[in-house]
C-alpha cells in the first residue's frame, strides 16, 4: 500500500509531516516522537524563562534606585500637601505647571470597626439584628453535583431535565500520555 501524506493547513509548509500510522508499532514510534518534542519545547521553555528572569533582574538592578527616587519624591509631594491641605479646601486640586496635585475620595467601602470583629462574626450579628437581615446576601445557584449524582442514580431522566431546560452531556476525547520511565535517557536530555 503506498504511503499517502495529507498536508495540514495549520503546518508549516517547512515543517515534516507525520508518517501515517497504521499499527500499534507506528504509534508506539509516534509516541517517542512526540515524547522528544515535548522534552525539546520544556527545555527551550527552560531556557527561555532563564533568559526572561536575567533580564528582569538586569532591569531591576539598573532601575531600583530610581525606583527608589520616585516613591521618596512622591512621599515628599505627599508630605507638603498634607501641611498645606487648607489650600486643597476649595479645590481638591491645585494645577502646576508640571502636573496636577491634589486629594480625591476613594470610594466608600464597608470595613471592620476595629479588630476585635471579624466578618464571621459581623454576620452573626447582622442575622441576629432586626435591620441586619436586608444586608446579607444569599446566592442562590444550581447545584450541578446533585443533578448528576440524580441522574447517574436513575432518580432523575432526560425528559424531566429537559423540562428545566438542562441536560446531561458528556463526550469523549482523544487523549494520550507518555510513560516518561520508558522513554530512554538520551531522549529525554
Amino acid at each position: 500500500m503506498p504511503e499517502t501524506r495529507t498536508i495540514d493547513p495549520k503546518v508549516l509548509p517547512d515543517v515534516p509531516q507525520p508518517k501515517p500510522v497504521r499499527s500499534y508499532e507506528d504509534a508506539d514510534r509516534t509516541l517517542l516522537e512526540i515524547a522528544d518534542c515535548e522534552t525539546q519545547l520544556q527545555k527551550a521553555e527552560a531556557e527561555m524563562n532563564e533568559q526572561i528572569q536575567k533580564v528582569r533582574e538586569e532591569y531591576e538592578q539598573t532601575t531600583h534606585v530610581v525606583r527608589a527616587i520616585k516613591a521618596s519624591l512622591e512621599k515628599e509631594m505627599e508630605r507638603f500637601c498634607i501641611l498645606n491641605k487648607a489650600d486643597f479646601e476649595k479645590t481638591r486640586s491645585k494645577e502646576l505647571v508640571h502636573g496636577t496635585l491634589g486629594f480625591r475620595n476613594t470610594p466608600p467601602k464597608v470595613a471592620l470597626l476595629n479588630r476585635k470583629y471579624k466578618w464571621d462574626t459581623v454576620l452573626e450579628l447582622l442575622a441576629k439584628v432586626r435591620f441586619g437581615k436586608e444586608f446579607i446576601r444569599t446566592k442562590e445557584e444550581i447545584n450541578k453535583e446533585a443533578v448528576l449524582a440524580a441522574y447517574a442514580g436513575k432518580e432523575i431522566d432526560d425528559q424531566k431535565l429537559a423540562s428545566v431546560g438542562i441536560k446531561v452531556d458528556q463526550s469523549e476525547e482523544f487523549f494520550l500520555k507518555i510513560k516518561w520511565e520508558e522513554i530512554p535517557d538520551q531522549q529525554k536530555a
